[in-house]
């Protein structure tokens, strides 16, 4: 049953049941939403979310989460933000209408004990650009190593410097998905062949082939760099192992901008230290920070960069909020919609 209101609320949003049809982010033609009200579970002022909201939709009431943790009774339909702040509250017994999160993952709110009777949708259409531009700035460095010439410079030495081009290069996308497909776009406009992996593979017009999680290792050898997009789930646990590493080339990079728990880290060091690949570059990890008695660290040719693969601009991610909001209170399909029944 859907949660009443503290009184001091009521005229701010209206509570009542919506019935889930199928896993579509719909809901029944006959109960839409007439809230107009946001708990934002992002509270860092830094991120800009409350003003923003607050210009770009004067309409809405926004609740930060700050200000409503002593309350017994959650405060609107709507919850914005981080899904292991979502988590917290659904353990504690709280439950949206519909969570649109800040986050292109959302692994915190698969766990078994965690309710999946409510819409959500992953952040889409704004991690694409900094991705792109994290993915190709690393293969430029792997393809232009000798482009680098501080330190010749530095010397007042005139060398030549290696330099190759990306240009007839193969890469194989592990996550073809929105981010996905959005980077094999603009790397097939360098000149690049684009590959995807999916769950389920689809054409597109920026893949000359996809392949599916149980055949796409049959095809690492054809490819110059493999990049991780994948999320966390059961299926993509330890994916990258010593058996899939050892199918790539010995000139590959390897760059993992998806989820840590996607890659066994000492069969990744076995790789590298073995030449079985050429070099990895890696954004995330199992655990974040990174421990420093992590072999990782001094692991010649991994380079490590502190989970920035993909910043969050906010003004584009509340755009993105208010754009899906607007879907939610005319009862149509939400962007970026997930089934946590299925974990996709």
């Amino acid at each position: 049953m859907a949660q009443q209101l503290p009184y001091w609320l009521k005229g701010f949003c209206t509570t009542r049941e919506l019935p889930i049809k199928g896993n579509a982010g719909m809901l029944s033609a006959t109960s839409q939403p007439d809230s107009r009200s946001v708990l934002l579970l992002d509270d860092d002022a830094a991120d800009g979310y409350f003003s923003l909201l607050r210009s770009k939709a004067p309409e809405i009431t926004v609740f930060p989460i700050s200000d409503v943790y002593s309350q017994s009774d959650c405060p609107a339909d709507v919850w914005f933000g981080a899904p292991d702040k979502a988590a917290r509250l659904l353990i504690q017994g709280w439950k949206p209408r519909w969570l649109q999160l800040t986050w292109a993952g959302f692994s915190p709110l698969l766990k078994s004990s965690m309710p999946d009777d409510y819409l959500l949708s992953r952040a889409v259409d704004v991690f694409g650009q900094p991705m792109l531009e994290y993915v190709l700035f690393h293969m430029l460095a792997h393809v232009k190593p000798g482009m680098s010439c501080s330190e010749n410079q530095e010397r007042f030495i005139w060398g030549t410097a290696e330099s190759g081009t990306l240009h007839g290069q193969r890469v194989m996308l592990v996550g073809a998905g929105n981010i996905g497909l959005y980077v094999a776009q603009r790397l097939t406009c360098l000149g690049m062949q684009v590959v995807g992996v999916q769950r389920a593979p689809k054409e597109s017009e920026h893949l000359l082939a996809t392949y599916d999680l149980d055949s796409f290792y049959e095809h690492l050898d054809e490819v110059d760099f493999v990049v991780n997009i994948l999320p966390d789930t059961p299926e993509t646990r330890n994916l990258f192992d010593r058996k899939l590493f050892n199918l790539m080339k010995p000139s590959a990079l390897f760059i993992n901008i998806g989820r840590g728990s996607a890659v066994v880290d000492a069969d990744l060091v076995e790789a590298i230290g073995n030449n079985r690949i050429a070099a990895a570059v890696l954004d995330v990890f199992h655990h974040e920070p990174l421990p420093p008695s992590h072999q990782f660290w001094i692991t010649p040719n991994i380079t490590i960069t502190p989970h920035i693969a993909g910043p969050a601009n906010p003004e584009m991610m509340v755009d993105a909020f208010l754009s899906n909001f607007e879907r939610f209170i005319s009862n149509r399909p939400l962007k970026g919609s997930v089934d946590l029944s299925r974990g996709y």
